[in-house]
C-alpha cells in the first residue's frame, strides 16, 4: 500500500510536469511563429519600400481597403532596368493591405515599364486590378499605422493565436525610398 502511493505521487510529479511541459512548448511555439510572421512581413515590407517611389506613395488607413501601394522599380527577375537616357523604368506598383486582419502583398504590372512612377491610383482601385489576393506575409494583424515623410515609418501588431493568453509582437521600421 505504501508503494502504491509513492507510485500514485510519482505519477503525479510526472504527469504535471508534463503538462506544464505541454504548455510551454505550445507557448514557445506560438511566440516563435508570431516573431517569424512578423520578421517575414517586415523584412519584406522594408525592401519593397526600398526599391520604391516615394512620389508614388499612398496608404489609407481607414477607408474600405486598409493598407499602402507604392510604384516599384524592380522588375520580375534581374537587375533594374534602365532606358536609352539613362533614367530608371518603373515595372509596377506593390500593394500590401489587410483584409480579416491578414496582411496580403500583392503586385499589378505596368502595361510598358514607365520612365517615371506613374501616379498611383487609390487602394481600391488597385484591388480591383490585382488578379488573386496575393501573398499572405503576416495573420492576425492590428494596429497598422503608417507616417509618410522622408520615407515611411510603418508599425504593425502581430498576435499569435494558439494559447489562452496571446503572444503579440510590435514590429516598427523606417525606410527611405529609391530616389
Amino acid at each position: 500500500m505504501i508503494s502504491s502511493g509513492i507510485l500514485g505521487l510519482v505519477l503525479l510529479g510526472v504527469y504535471a510536469s508534463l503538462s506544464f511541459a505541454l504548455k510551454w512548448h505550445t507557448k514557445m511555439e506560438d511566440s516563435v511563429d508570431t516573431y517569424q510572421q512578423a520578421f517575414k512581413a517586415s523584412t519584406r515590407l522594408s525592401y519593397d519600400l526600398g526599391t520604391g517611389s516615394q512620389t508614388s506613395f499612398i496608404y489609407e488607413l481607414y477607408g474600405p481597403v486598409k493598407g499602402l501601394a507604392f510604384a516599384s522599380a524592380r522588375p520580375d527577375n534581374g537587375r533594374f532596368q534602365i532606358d536609352s537616357s539613362g533614367r530608371l523604368l518603373w515595372q509596377r506598383h506593390i500593394i500590401y493591405y489587410i483584409e480579416d486582419d491578414t496582411f496580403y502583398r500583392n503586385e499589378v504590372p505596368f502595361p510598358t515599364p514607365a520612365p517615371a512612377p506613374p501616379t498611383t491610383p487609390d487602394l481600391p482601385t488597385l484591388k480591383s486590378q490585382m488578379t488573386g489576393k496575393g501573398a499572405v506575409m503576416a495573420e492576425n494583424i492590428s494596429d497598422l499605422e503608417i507616417l509618410p515623410g522622408s520615407g515611411a515609418s510603418i508599425r504593425f501588431k502581430v498576435t499569435g493565436d494558439q494559447t489562452d493568453k496571446p503572444n503579440s509582437l510590435t514590429l516598427e521600421s523606417r525606410v527611405t525610398f529609391r530616389q
